[in-house]
């Protein structure tokens, strides 16, 4: 009797197969990190940016966050409508190759103005992404396996910014030394302007590659006329596009408060994140006495390593009590993480030494991570497949508008305002962390009990 080779697992009805879904999270994974990467970037470089274009810590900080929180909102909308009817293959690679575009046009800034509208054209392309592909994999993984599936996608993040920091610290540090660099086009460029086209440039390899996914089938939907057939009749496509509206509309007013607070509480734990992340390479500088390299050595190490395993752990952890009948796993898992980091958070930045604080942010970074995947996994557990990109959309919407403005800004603004001195940026982040999380945990708290309804209405 011969032994028969082991199947590959598979495919549960109307979903693909394993193999594939996995390899569409990880190559959207990877489209993540990409972003950012030239999103943080920015954040060692505040030091010759400042130097060279004579802007304020204030300005800075708004550098570091407005132009993302301002163009996720006015672009994520219309970008997820689009993503529950046009290709969302398209849109992802088209917003990868804006983003990188605008990044490498950073090099080109001369003035305060010209990198905020650059900075602005990043945050265009990077809004297309996480609608279109929040969509994709919740059409492509059951709903017990969609936490782990979006916490992959979520180490896009910390794959990321670690890489921004330990990558873009070496690459200071190897090309800092030259005054300038002369480049076709450009001209000279400063170092810091020769790093915006390093970052960039690999972006559009990743554009080509996104272009190539396969799409996974809308489900628990009836395929849209202006989807299938291009030239459907205007009247009928007018009419789908009211009734997406309406089923919208009451969607927003039936789980109004719902919906309100736990958004809040994940925009809360956002801007203590963002906050942190934007100004750790600067408080290693000024607080430690740190170069850039090593600043971002350590900061990235822990991000890609610890970061990576909290956003993992978090996702599996959800899943293993969903499975055992927790309805509202991810917002459990949610509070763990906001109450842990809360404490960590307060405390790091009080150290009193270099080694110290850097002890203290790895356990910072685990707890960090649990939130991304779940929150993911929250929200599109309870919309209906036909509204799942626009109210995924409106929900990156209001917490990247609060979480990426006011993290980065309240920082500055505390440092410079309140305690008028650059060597206290410790305190700014210690009361950023302890005001941000316990708003967090009050928000999400509140929110439990109407999301278990919610919830137990989307699976009737």
């Amino acid at each position: 009797m011969s032994a028969t080779p082991a199947a590959p697992a598979a495919a549960e009805p109307g979903y693909p197969p394993p193999r594939l879904a996995w390899t569409m999270v990880a190559i959207l994974t990877i489209a993540n990190a990409s972003a950012f990467v030239d999103r943080f970037v920015l954040a060692l470089l505040v030091t010759p940016i400042r130097a060279d274009l004579h802007v304020s810590e204030t300005q800075m900080g708004l550098l570091l966050g407005l132009p993302f929180a301002l163009f996720y909102a006015v672009a994520g909308v219309p970008i997820g409508w689009l993503a529950d009817r046009k290709s969302r293959r398209g849109i992802i690679a088209a917003s990868i190759a804006v983003w990188s575009v605008t990044t490498m046009s950073c090099a080109a800034a001369r003035s305060f103005g010209a990198l905020f509208l650059a900075r602005m054209g990043v945050a265009i392309g990077e809004a297309g992404l996480w609608p279109a592909a929040y969509s994709m994999i919740a059409d492509a993984f059951p709903p017990r396996r969609l936490a782990t599936a979006m916490s992959t996608f979520s180490l896009g993040i910390f794959l990321g910014a670690g890489t921004a920091n330990v990558v873009g610290g070496a690459l200071v540090a190897a090309i800092g030394a030259a005054t300038a660099w002369s480049v076709p086009l450009l001209g000279e460029l400063k170092p810091w302007q020769a790093m915006f086209l390093a970052v960039g440039a690999p972006g559009l390899v990743i554009a080509m590659v996104t272009g190539l996914l396969p799409e996974p089938r809308r489900r628990s939907a009836v395929i849209r006329s202006e989807a299938k057939e291009p030239l459907a009749p205007a009247k009928q496509v007018l009419r789908s596009a009211q009734d997406d509206k309406e089923e919208l509309l009451a969607f927003l007013r039936r789980h109004r408060f719902m919906l309100a607070t736990f958004t809040l509480g994940v925009a809360s734990f956002a801007t203590v994140n963002n906050g942190i992340a934007s100004w750790l390479p600067t408080f290693f500088q000024r607080t430690h006495g740190w170069s850039t390299a090593q600043a971002g050595l350590v900061a990235g190490t822990f991000t890609i390593t610890i970061g990576v395993a909290g956003a993992l752990f978090g996702g599996w952890w959800a899943d293993r009590m969903r499975g055992r009948g927790r309805a509202d796993a991810d917002l459990v898992v949610f509070l763990a993480g906001s109450l842990a980091m809360g404490v960590a958070a307060t405390l790091f930045p009080l150290m009193p030494t270099g080694v110290g604080a850097a002890a203290v942010l790895a356990v910072v970074n685990f707890p960090a991570a649990f939130p991304f995947g779940v929150t993911a996994a929250a929200i599109n557990g309870v919309a209906p497949n036909r509204i799942r990109g626009r109210l995924s959309a409106l929900f990156l919407m209001v917490t990247n508008l609060l979480g990426l403005a006011l993290g980065p800004w309240v920082v500055a603004l505390l440092t410079e305002r309140l305690f008028h001195d650059d060597l206290s940026i410790r305190y700014s982040l210690a009361i950023l962390a302890a005001v941000g999380h316990g708003l967090a945990l009050a928000c999400m708290l509140a929110a439990r009990r109407p999301y278990r309804a919610a919830l137990a209405e989307a699976r009737a």
